[in-house]
């Protein structure tokens, strides 16, 4: 094998390497995305259920249904976001 040959065979190795690892950092943005928005989610609905907890009878019912309803919300966003960071595996 000629050096030329040697050298064209080594190139194609490093941008072979360098393709892999864009994908992997690609994926690996994508996925920490999706778990800050499942923590920022579920952190959400936890505010939302501690609001409820510590204003009590002051809720007014009207206020207390749409805090349920957002905390509905963000629990079902922090799941979607959660099967998103686990299909980034697949």
């Amino acid at each position: 094998m000629s050096l030329k040959d040697t050298l064209k065979k080594n190139a194609d190795n490093i941008k072979e390497t360098a393709e892999k690892l864009q994908e992997s950092s690609e994926r690996l943005a994508d996925k920490v995305k999706h778990t800050i928005g499942e923590a920022t989610h579920h952190g959400a609905a936890e505010s939302e259920y501690a609001k409820r907890k510590a204003l009590g009878d002051r809720m007014s019912p009207q206020e207390h249904a749409e805090s349920m309803a957002n905390e509905a919300k963000h629990r079902v966003q922090a799941e979607i976001e959660g099967v998103k960071k686990n299909l980034d595996d697949v």
